[in-house]
């Protein structure tokens, strides 16, 4: 009989709703679909004569390969133009759920620069540089000075300036509460306030996961400033 390609069908159509936990996992579950409709489709004209279910099931049909087509696209091979990027997104977006190619694309020039600082070169100096960017140190080492007093270091894969990004969200044009200073030559990242704000609004990934570091980061930040008091007052 002719109703192993409705049960089949069915069993496709089922496997096509698990979630499996891979990495191509939605291109599984998809690819699944799709076969399922085929066969549906053969089953719905060949077996019940059924136009109206046949046509159906080509409307499913397209819509789902069209949607494979579209994992295929963001699924694709995505390669960093800078090894640095690549280290910054394995160790930090990669774990929050960010794909490739949603930090690619908010990396690109279009949105992004790397800048380098030499030792003793300011990133910004307190009470005269905007504060209208954040950035994130990939290599080297600095320091964040407050009316001449050192207050913390800045290692790399940290955000250089989020207490100032996070506490100014409504003004860029106010100036930098605070001088940083590379300590030995740096690297770093660097998003314009405007643009990332903007692109933050359709890239809900990125964003989420964006605030989540920066909040964390300002956490890491308050407790070492903490730490460092609670150590003065104990001597």
């Amino acid at each position: 009989m002719d109703s192993w390609i409705f049960h089949s069908a069915n069993i496709c159509l089922a496997l096509g709703f698990i979630e499996f936990p891979l990495e191509s996992g939605p291109l599984i579950s998809r690819c699944a679909l799709v076969i399922g409709l085929i066969l549906h489709c053969d089953w719905s004209i060949k077996v019940i004569c059924s136009p109206l279910v046949f046509t159906w099931n080509v409307v499913m049909l397209i819509v789902n390969i069209g949607h494979l087509i579209h994992l295929f696209y963001t699924l694709r091979q995505v390669n960093f133009y800078s090894k640095s990027l690549e280290r910054v997104y394995n160790r930090m977006f990669a774990p929050m759920g960010v794909s490739k190619l949603t930090f690619q694309r908010l990396s690109s020039d279009d949105l992004a620069s790397i800048h380098r600082l030499e030792a003793g070169e300011a990133y910004s100096i307190q009470g005269l540089t905007k504060n209208d960017r954040l950035s994130l140190l990939v290599s080297g080492r600095a320091n964040v000075i407050s009316n001449g007093k050192y207050l913390h270091p800045i290692e790399p894969l940290e955000f250089m300036d989020s207490p100032e990004f996070e506490s100014n969200c409504h003004n860029s044009d106010d100036k930098m509460n605070v001088s940083i200073m590379a300590v030995v030559p740096c690297r770093y990242i660097s998003w314009e306030r405007c643009n990332l704000e903007y692109h933050l609004i359709k890239e809900t990934d990125f964003s989420n996961a964006l605030s989540y570091m920066v909040a964390r980061d300002i956490t890491n930040k308050l407790y070492s400033m903490n730490k460092k008091v609670s150590l003065k007052l104990l001597k």
